[in-house]
């Protein structure tokens, strides 16, 4: 039943959402046919019935609101007849709207006198024209229009004239006139209207007779042929004995007389070097004739100078230098020529720049060569790429050793072996070694520099797991030491190669291990390292030293020494007497030494690792993988039922 009742309810929530959708989506095409149906829907305009009458023609037509009589009428041929209402001989307007229901009837339109318009008059070339026009007294229509045209030309319009052939003394002259409309023309003769010229030189004496205003005072002389004193001009003669201006047409009779010029010098002028020079000469001082013309004097010609430099410009290592070559007059200073004078270029003046050397960060520079003068680059000095680091051996600073309860660190750093820059600096962390404890045995306490054998180091712990060796805190290369499987763990053998080159001392030995949850442990022990001498046996510095047998103590001086360390690795020097050590190894040089060393274990948190405790380790990872695996199939399980 609620299965039902879901299906039910999920199918209305679907419904509903369709239906939503549906609503909430536009439809264009049916809102365009809404609209179309609202518009008809709108109301009707008002209409009107204009009934009408034009002479024995009647019908009816329809007008809308807004309309006028003449777009309802202008349909009807109204030839010399007018609308009016019916009942009134008023003549209607056509602009006016109509409002209502009406009915109108034509008459015939009454003329009234004919009136003139468009008048143009007659011309030389065209008859006059107008238009009769008769208009209806009533409407203002026009009933008839006729062009009327005249049967007489206009005379001729003539401008005022042109003197086409002067008049003389023995010879009448025309005058040629142009009509301004169609250009023809007419000619009619004029008489000149004539004076006498008397002229006085000295004896001889006589009269001209000139056309007034056309004959000039000269043209009269030359006509009358006359040879004239040389060195005169003419004066009005009697009265103020003016100058008389030869250029001028003579208005009315007169007579004239010559008189002496009075003689004026005229200056010349000197020559130059571009223009030419006038000697002296004379005129009148009245009339201002040239009594002695002046003579041309030939331009002397330049001078040339010694040629000089202008707009130098000096030539450079790449381009070429110029200057103008000016040859001036000597006498006015004028240009005479100038030519334009190349330098050829200087060329460069090579000069070495010295390179660097490349060193581990920076490039270097080849020698390269430039201009001295421009500084122009002439061989480009190429980059010599930096050398880069050389790597030296990583040394140990800053070293801290680990406790049973402080990690304990150091930097491995990587200089430089060209200029001792540091190339990388690794804080490594040495786990605190914990309460657990691993079983190391130290073949000997002692090594003797220059012995064959190195020191071997046996451990009971995971060889798979050793990941270096440390003597006091500096990592050794793989090269320096050897790696062998015991029966109970392993063996690490550092090598004499090594071990001769360290001063004599005790140094501490220290297994680096990695578990397979990548946790870091380690474990140390304590190595001397004589100088050239077999160990005492009575040293039990690295723990004490015991006979062959663990159970005999009989050789030596204090037995077989077993100690359990407790801190970081370091070999506790006294133990119990006769105590059987963790490791049995037979020396019969140097006794048996049993040392146990801690090794930190960050994976554990018991105090001393045993077979029982590594089971339980290994019980509780069995069970949390279980728990692991069973969860996910319960889970999926769980999703099945």
């Amino acid at each position: 039943m609620k299965k039902k009742l879901k299906k039910t309810m999920a199918g209305v929530a679907s419904l509903s959402l369709v239906l939503a959708l549906a609503f909430s989506m536009p439809f264009p095409a049916y809102a365009d046919k809404t609209e179309g149906i609202a518009a008809n829907l709108e109301p009707a305009s008002v209409s009107y019935t204009v009934t009408y009458q034009n002479g024995s023609a009647t019908g009816e037509l329809t007008a809308y609101e807004g309309d006028t009589y003449g777009d309802v009428l202008s349909g009807i041929n109204l030839t010399g007849r007018h609308w009016c209402i019916y009942g009134s001989n008023e003549p209607l307007d056509l602009t006016t709207e109509i409002t209502g229901d009406v009915r109108v009837v034509s008459k015939t339109c009454t003329a009234g006198e004919a009136v003139k318009e468009n008048e143009a008059d007659a011309t030389c070339i065209s008859y006059a024209t107008y238009d009769s026009v008769t208009y209806c007294v009533k409407c203002g229509a026009e009933l008839s229009r006729e062009t009327v045209t005249g049967n007489e030309y206009a005379a001729h319009t003539y401008d005022n004239g042109e003197i086409t052939k002067i008049a003389t003394v023995n010879e009448a002259g025309e005058i040629t006139y142009t009509c301004t409309v169609c250009g023809a023309t007419k000619t009619e003769e004029y008489q000149a209207q004539t004076c006498t010229l008397t002229y006085r030189d000295g004896s001889n004496r006589g009269t001209v007779t000139v056309v007034v205003g056309v004959t000039t005072y000269q043209e009269a002389l030359d006509s009358a042929k006359q040879t004239w004193r040389e060195n005169c001009h003419w004066r009005k003669y009697g009265g103020d004995q003016s100058l008389i201006d030869l250029t001028e047409t003579i208005s009315g009779d007169i007579t004239i007389a010559t008189s002496k010029c009075t003689e004026e010098t005229v200056e010349g002028k000197a020559a130059t070097c571009t223009e030419t020079g006038l000697t002296d000469g004379t005129k009148c001082s009245v009339c201002g004739a040239i009594l002695t013309a002046q003579a041309e004097i030939p331009a002397t010609g330049h001078t040339a100078g010694e040629a000089v430099k202008e707009n130098e410009v000096a030539a450079t290592c790449t381009e070429d230098g110029s200057y103008d070559s000016v040859v001036y007059c000597t006498v006015c200073e004028e240009e005479i020529s100038r030519q334009t004078v190349t330098v050829e270029a200087t060329g460069h003046t090579e000069e070495t720049v010295e390179g660097k050397a490349a060193t581990c960060t920076e490039a270097g520079l080849t020698d390269g060569v430039k201009c001295s003068v421009c500084g122009t680059i002439l061989t480009a000095q190429e980059e010599i790429p930096a050398t880069g680091h050389t790597a030296g051996e990583a040394v140990i600073e800053n070293y801290v050793a680990a406790t049973a309860t402080e990690d304990g660190s150091y930097d491995s750093v990587v200089y430089c072996a060209v200029c001792g820059a540091e190339l990388s600096r690794e804080k490594a962390i040495i786990n605190a070694t914990g309460t657990g404890t691993t079983t190391v045995t130290v073949s000997a306490g002692t090594y003797t520099i220059g012995s064959a054998a190195g020191a071997t180091i046996t451990c009971d712990g995971n060889m798979n797991q050793l990941t270096g060796v440390q003597v006091n805190g500096t990592s050794l290369n793989s090269s320096n030491y050897t790696v062998a499987a015991a029966s109970n763990g392993f063996t690490v053998t550092i090598l004499s190669s090594y071990l001769d080159t360290l001063s004599a001392g005790k140094y501490t030995v220290t297994l680096m291990f990695m578990d397979d949850a990548e946790n870091d442990y380690s474990g140390s022990v304590t190595l001397t390292v004589a100088a050239g001498s077999t160990t005492d046996p009575s040293d039990n510095t690295s723990g004490g030293t015991g006979a062959t047998d663990p159970t005999d103590n009989t050789d030596g001086t204090g037995g077989t020494a077993s100690t359990t360390g407790t801190g970081s690795g370091t070999t506790s020097a006294t133990g119990s007497t006769g105590t059987t050590g963790t490791t049995d190894t037979t020396d019969t040089t140097n006794g048996t030494v049993t040392t146990t060393s801690t090794i930190t274990d960050s994976a554990s948190t018991s105090t001393v690792k045993t077979g029982v405790e590594d089971n339980l380790v290994f019980y509780v990872m069995a069970i949390i993988l279980g728990m692991g695996v069973a969860v996910p199939v319960m889970v999926k399980r769980r999703k099945m039922q």
